[in-house]
């Protein structure tokens, strides 16, 4: 297979393949992402010439690695127009996972020892890296996942939040300020003449799994977080979006962090075992680095992904000793309390935020508004009559379509929903659609019967969005996380009642209430067991340094994803006592210590 690398600006070869699309017009030769792209001059992909399709390796030690003729590929397709755009392996060899955390643990023996000054330099040049080609990351995951550029842009933006956070922990211990990523505090004097500092120490080499829904704000999670504390990090990313992976390889490459020290590696189930289950004398034979020969490798583990493979490899790690954090399933709710009639324009924009939240993405985000809980007397029937029809006016209003960017100017403008990742997502929200029918549900807004603009590509993964009412918590277009554009409506008439089915639900990522009473506010925000609460707010995240909090059915493990939390996950603690006596003690010289130091003890001398 004849491969060459080529540069970011000669990644319009990837998009040949869709020039004979009525509308994807873009000149062969055109420097397509020549202005995003001024500080990048290679990308971590390889060009098969003789397929015309982007052939994705495994990135190990800063160079692309070449396939083994027997690997075996797995396509992947332009959701837009339905078209195979390129390719990646099903499973990486043995030796390239074996090389790569071999190359990760060695790259990690000395970055753990870098000055705190000198990773910052790396880390500012990354931030200004990342920056400077927003546009061209997020062009690459508008073309694997079919998300508009506006929200492709947004996945940028997110993740580059968790990277400023990293940079600010690394400025605080340069400013000497308090700094959680690099000491746990000092106790001086704790007794006469005993002194304790908690250190935080990195773990070594730790592995990130990532989702297809957004392939750079989880990636962005992982790393920044980890590479700050000391860690070397290996990035598994999805076999549906790999791209956006190998641009911030390119992008760490570029900002001189050690060679070896972030790597990706492609695969499915058996990568990710190879992984976890390889041990020091695995990977290094007889000579283990002054390690356990039966140690894992990896220390850590990041997943963000479906509940049932999440699931998997919490067991499989936890069972290595490995630390591991799940970040799983989820079907958040939103309670909509109706007001009084004279509040219609307040909820008119709350409706508003809920379509937003439900349809976003194509509704394939963890943090996905997808059941709308209606609290409404039966007597106010005409104020819930009024909240329905805004909710399917609204929903029908929403245009579906790509708002791909050529020099810069986009294609198609007011875009609000994208098609769904794959056809397989497509034929699952029809089979709910049809099994929330037969059990008694209303399909208010019939995403089925949309239709699509003649400009649209005939083949792309096209669905409008669906609006389902008089739900119940049997249907499962309620207990299965549908992770497309579906949003459930349930009516109920007392707080209390939309405060139990919240809590009933096994998962707890979010939920969000929205009310003119600052008293039921408060009570909603006390009462729910979620993670996340917004109060009038449909997506309730915070700040990064408040960490990703969910809990209940969508979080394994003990520490949540980046900030505070994430800082915690990547080291371990380490505490130092020290004893320097100055004065000599009255019979110290004919005294033998025996109990554990402590302040009577001391006292007691």
């Amino acid at each position: 297979m004849n491969q060459i690398l080529f540069s970011i600006q000669s990644f319009r070869p990837l998009l040949r393949s869709y020039s004979t699309s009525s509308f994807f017009k873009f000149h062969p030769t055109h420097h397509y992402l020549h202005s995003y792209s001024p500080s990048i001059t290679s990308i971590a992909h390889s060009y098969n010439t003789s397929t015309s399709l982007t052939t994705f390796s495994n990135y190990i030690n800063n160079t692309i690695t070449t396939p083994l003729s027997s690997t075996h590929f797995t396509p992947i397709t332009n959701p837009i127009t339905g078209e195979i755009i390129s390719q990646i392996p099903q499973e990486s060899s043995l030796s390239d996972i074996h090389n790569a955390l071999s190359c990760a643990f060695d790259a990690h023996q000395s970055w753990k020892s870098t000055s705190i000054s000198s990773r910052s330099t790396h880390f500012y040049k990354l931030h200004s890296l990342l920056h400077q080609n927003i546009d061209t990351i997020a062009l690459s995951i508008s073309l694997e996942l079919g998300k508009t550029f506006s929200d492709s842009k947004g996945d940028v933006l997110r993740g580059l939040e968790s990277l400023q956070y990293a940079i600010s922990s690394l400025n605080s211990s340069l400013l000497g300020t308090s700094s959680h990523a690099f000491s746990g505090g000092t106790s001086s004097n704790t007794s006469s003449v005993l002194d304790a500092v908690q250190i935080k120490e990195s773990l070594g080499v730790t592995l990130g799994i990532c989702p297809f829904n957004f392939p750079a704000m989880i990636p962005l999670w992982i790393i920044p977080v980890s590479l700050v504390v000391g860690n070397a990090v290996i990035i598994k990313p999805s076999q549906r979006t790999p791209g956006a992976s190998h641009f911030l390889a390119e992008c760490i490459k570029k900002s001189g962090f050690p060679q070896g020290l972030f790597q990706i590696l492609h695969g499915g189930k058996s990568t990710v075992n190879a992984l976890i289950n390889a041990t020091f004398a695995d990977v290094f034979g007889e000579n283990v680095k002054g390690r356990s020969s039966r140690t894992s490798v990896i220390q850590a583990v990041s997943f963000v992904g479906s509940s049932g493979v999440g699931r998997e490899v919490y067991a499989s790690a936890s069972e290595k000793g490995i630390r591991v954090q799940c970040n799983l399933g989820a079907k958040n709710h939103g309670v909509l309390v109706v007001p009084l009639e004279t509040e219609r324009e307040t909820v008119k924009g709350w409706v508003k935020m809920v379509v937003g939240a439900a349809f976003g993405a194509s509704g394939q985000r963890c943090m996905a508004l997808s059941v709308l809980i209606v609290v409404c007397h039966r007597e106010n029937e005409k104020e819930y009559e009024f909240v329905m029809d805004v909710l399917k006016n609204v929903t029908e209003s929403l245009r579906v379509g790509y708002d791909l960017m050529e020099n810069g100017v986009k294609q198609r403008q007011n875009v609000d929903m994208g098609p769904v990742e794959s056809d397989k997502v497509r034929v699952r929200v029809k089979e709910v659609l049809e099994e929330a029918e037969i059990e008694g549900g209303k399909v208010l807004v019939d995403g089925r019967k949309w239709k699509k603009a003649a400009e649209l590509p005939e083949n792309g993964f096209w669905i409008g969005p669906s609006v389902v009412s008089d739900v119940d918590l049997n249907m499962r277009v309620y207990k299965d996380e549908v992770f497309g554009p579906v949003l459930s409506v349930i009516r109920v008439e007392k707080v209390e009642e939309a405060i139990e089915i919240v809590n009933r639900n096994e998962y707890g990522n979010g939920a969000s209430v929205f009310t003119v009473d600052g008293r039921l506010a408060k009570r909603f925000e006390r009462e729910i067991d979620a993670g996340q609460i917004g109060i009038n707010v449909p997506i309730p995240l915070g700040p990064p340094s408040m960490s990703f909090t969910g809990s209940k059915g969508s979080m394994l493990g003990d520490c949540q994803f980046y900030g505070e939390a994430g800082i915690r996950f990547f080291t371990k603690p380490k505490n130092i006592v020290s004893r320097w006596e100055y004065k000599q003690q009255e019979n110290s010289q004919n005294s033998v210590p025996m109990d554990i130091p402590n302040v009577e003890s001391e006292r007691r001398a």
